[in-house]
């Protein structure tokens, strides 16, 4: 019922006044008729009628209202057109306003730049450099014309264009295209304003600029300008990159150690007479009270550095090498708290692999865990690094977890290690597991003595035995190589830097070698008459003989360091050799001949000696050194 109520309501309101009025008559006829029926019917067709009447009654009502609301909608679609076609004239006129707007705000702009100071000089200047600019087309004598134009419009006017985002790029191509006249007159113009340029987002760039092309004179000038400022210009967000340029490229060590010396107080930044040759090692030394204080200030120097962002800064790294070397126990760890998870940053520098090798000697499981986390993402990169490498070998020689350094080197270098392999850098992190950085053949004497420094450090947080620690790398490291080895044995020889890998990963690698071995032997199948056959290549005649002999060659004892494990090449490598047994006799494959018949037992050693025998008259034609011997021997 309280539907029924609510549609009869909703009828009444939804209808028009139109409808009501022509409802009124139609209803007072349709009661007279009733009134009459009902006299003569019974009670029961009486309200059988009433029921039919009812239902009528509502199928009108439900015709009427469909009928309104198509009028409505009819109605509401009318309105649509009409909105649209005023939108339409509306978009017209604002498209005439925008445009003239556009016009309007053109020429305000226009006007206002022309109000500008220099206004006239900027725009005739911006005209040459545009010239000048262009690159291949521009002959030489029209180029120092065009900067002769130019230099003779901005000249006394040099300080106040700089400045200016456009003018500053005008003044730098004078810099780079002028005559050191025209030089040293905008250095002169700039005097007194150099630390006021290293600031400036735009003038910063003329600055590098002026070191880049600048006479010793000018440089020498402009350092002075920076003496006493250095500590702010490296935390400033503009100055910051121009003194690192500066410090990294344009510098002696005198003068690095001059800028370096602003970090230790206040007193070496007034007195520029002080800096001159001094070093933290001369201070402690002379004057062992300022410790505290130089340290102190160093430290902030560096924590502030940290904080704004420009701990990848040679000059940063300079700062905590200085720092660590003369930290306390508790200063070298507020370092490494502060640099852990940033390492990263600092491995690709001289001084900041120093630290980073440092930080990992003092670290405790927990920290060491947390550095190698960070350098995870660059670990391939670090290992192919020039400083960088000797940073990762420092944290497999430190690190007692070797489950964890195996398989972070397990899913870093699986896929890359042939290009591990025959990188120059990368290839001794390998040969560090293979054999340990003692070895004179591949970490020279300035890198064996660096990593011997950090031996006192490690022995306080690392509890295994060296040995032992890269015995259980090779475990994990020794399958990945032997199995590139047996796929890709003819690209790892055809480079020298791989063919040593392959050399010490089969003589020190335990583990079932087979068919590695057979590979690398495989590589030397065919005739050594052929021009490319690997054995011409002296590193892979090289490494053949080694392997052939079980070890290498210890010059200072005189004799061969076997292998543990036998590896049988000898014997696998005569048969293929008896093929073509002249050719490999006579000529690059001698030397190789030669281990072959010293590693046989005595009875293969006759047979094979009595084959050469045969063909005597044809050896003693050749002059290879190793088929001489061959001779002496049969």
């Amino acid at each position: 019922m309280a539907i029924g109520k609510r549609k009869a309501v909703n009828g009444l309101k939804n209808g028009s006044k139109f409808d009501n009025k022509r409802s009124k008559p139609a209803d007072s006829v349709e009661l007279k008729v009733k009134s009459k029926k009902q006299e003569v019917a019974s009670p029961e067709e009486t309200l059988s009628q009433s029921d039919s009447e009812a239902e009528e009654e509502n199928n009108a009502s439900s015709v009427e209202e469909s009928e309104n609301e198509e009028a409505e909608f009819t109605g509401f679609k009318d309105e649509n057109e009409q909105d649209n076609e005023e939108q339409e004239e509306d978009s017209e006129e604002s498209k005439k306003n925008s445009k003239e707007a556009h016009a309007n705000q053109k020429k305000i702009q226009k006007d206002r730049r022309a109000s500008k100071p220099f206004a006239d000089v900027s725009i005739k200047a911006k005209s040459l450099w545009d010239k000048l600019r262009q690159k291949g087309t521009l002959k030489a004598d029209e180029r120092k014309k065009l900067v002769s134009e130019l230099f003779d419009m901005i000249k006394s006017h040099v300080k106040q264009l700089v400045f200016k985002h456009d003018m500053s790029r005008v003044i730098q191509t004078c810099v780079k295209y002028g005559s050191k006249q025209q030089r040293e007159s905008i250095a002169d113009e700039l005097s007194g304003s150099f630390v006021e340029l290293c600031k400036s987002p735009y003038g910063k760039y003329l600055a590098v600029k002026l070191f880049k092309y600048g006479t010793p004179k000018m440089k020498e000038a402009a350092l002075g300008e920076l003496h006493g400022h250095v500590t702010k210009l490296i935390r400033h967000r503009e100055a910051a990159y121009v003194v690192e340029d500066v410090f990294r490229e344009y510098t002696n060590l005198q003068q690095q150690n001059a800028l370096i010396c602003e970090f230790y107080g206040p007193e070496y930044q007034v007195f520029k007479e002080r800096t001159q040759d001094m070093h933290i090692d001369k201070i402690l030394q002379e004057h062992p009270e300022k410790r505290a204080s130089v340290m102190n200030n160093l430290w902030k120097t560096i924590d502030g550095s940290i904080a704004k962002g420009s701990i990848g800064f040679t000059m940063v790294h300079r700062a905590m090498l200085e720092f660590i070397q003369h930290a306390s126990s508790n200063e070298a760890k507020d370092l490494l708290q502060a640099t852990k998870e940033q390492i990263y940053e600092f491995v690709h520098t001289r001084d900041g692999s120093q630290v980073a090798m440092k930080l990992f000697a003092i670290a405790n499981a927990k920290d060491r865990k947390a550095m190698l986390k960070g350098l995870r993402p660059y670990f391939v990169e670090t290992a192919k690094d020039s400083y960088g490498h000797l940073v990762l070998v420092t944290a497999l020689d430190c690190t007692d977890d070797t489950i964890m350094t195996g398989k972070l080197l397990q899913a870093e270098f699986e896929n890359e290690l042939i290009k591990i392999s025959t990188h120059k850098f990368a290839r001794r992190v390998l040969l560090y597991i293979l054999v340990g950085w003692e070895d004179a053949r591949y970490f020279s004497k300035e890198n064996r003595n660096m990593l011997a420094s950090l031996e006192s450090l490690k022995a306080a947080t690392s509890k295994k035995d060296p040995v032992v620690r890269r015995n259980e790398l090779k475990t994990t490291v020794g399958p990945m190589l032997l199995n590139v080895i047996t796929n890709a044995a003819g690209e790892l020889l055809a480079e020298s830097l791989s063919s040593q890998v392959v050399v010490d990963t089969l003589l020190s690698v335990p583990g079932d070698k087979k068919e590695a071995v057979n590979a690398v032997v495989k590589v030397f199948e065919g005739n050594p008459a052929d021009e490319k056959h690997l054995i011409h290549q002296i590193h892979c005649s090289r490494a053949l003989k080694t392997l052939v002999q079980n070890g290498h060659w210890n010059g200072a004892e005189q004799r061969i360091v076997k292998s543990e494990e036998e590896l049988g090449v000898a014997g696998t490598l005569k048969d293929m050799i008896g093929e073509y047994l002249v050719e490999w006799a006579a000529g690059d494959g001698a030397f190789v001949v030669l281990a072959v018949l010293e590693a046989l037992d005595e009875k293969e050693r006759k047979k094979f000696l009595d084959q050469l025998k045969k063909h005597q008259k044809t050896l003693k034609k050749s002059e290879f050194r190793g088929t001489q011997k061959l001779l002496e021997m049969l």
